[in-house]
């Protein structure tokens, strides 16, 4: 296969990092995304994405509650094409990290609480010594292979190009720039 179009940008994968960026750069310019695979073959398209910001550290759960606002609106714009699955989600950590992530996710806008040992019992028989637990009602899950589904047909929507079923097998590179994707079929 040869490529008589140029292109601004060219993405690599489209795992959930892959097809989120040309979901966002479809529409500023040419955008193409090639897949070795069949979308949804990677381990995106095979995981629950869940979606939490509960972590063990503060930088984590700052990212992770960034991610959730992503997926927020993407879940949003999508309408009924993606279905969250709302689980919650227990966190544990010892006492003096859950008080401090549980202040922070307050300060991030996003709902947890500290649960104590009688509160944990209320999800059945859980098999931990924990006395504690973050319990965050917000988070869930979505399918993978949805998500991918939707942030590629976003793209395309926008002018973007995917192409699945053909990997790259090398760069161009001049003067510190990418020129060409070799891809096995041609350029």
């Amino acid at each position: 296969m040869t490529f008589n179009t140029s292109y601004d940008h060219v993405i690599l994968g489209g795992g959930i990092v892959g097809a989120w960026c040309f979901e966002r750069l479809s529409g500023q310019g040419r955008v193409m995304l090639l897949e070795q695979g069949r979308l949804g073959s990677g381990v995106t398209g095979f995981s629950g994405g869940i979606i939490r910001a509960a972590h063990g550290d503060r930088e984590a759960t700052r990212a992770a509650a960034l991610g959730m606002e992503a997926y927020e609106r993407l879940i949003r714009d999508a309408g009924a094409a993606l279905r969250f699955v709302n689980s919650g989600y227990l966190h544990f950590a010892e006492s003096a990290v859950l008080s401090g992530i549980a202040a922070l996710m307050g300060e991030l806008g996003r709902e947890a609480q500290v649960i104590g040992a009688d509160q944990l019992g209320r999800f059945g028989q859980l098999d931990v010594r924990a006395q504690e637990a973050i319990w965050e009602p917000d988070a869930g899950y979505l399918n993978g292979a949805e998500v991918l589904g939707c942030l590629i047909g976003q793209g395309v929507r926008k002018g973007g190009q995917f192409i699945d079923g053909l990997g790259a097998v090398g760069l161009r590179v001049s003067d510190s720039a990418v020129v060409g994707v070799e891809t096995g079929q041609g350029l």
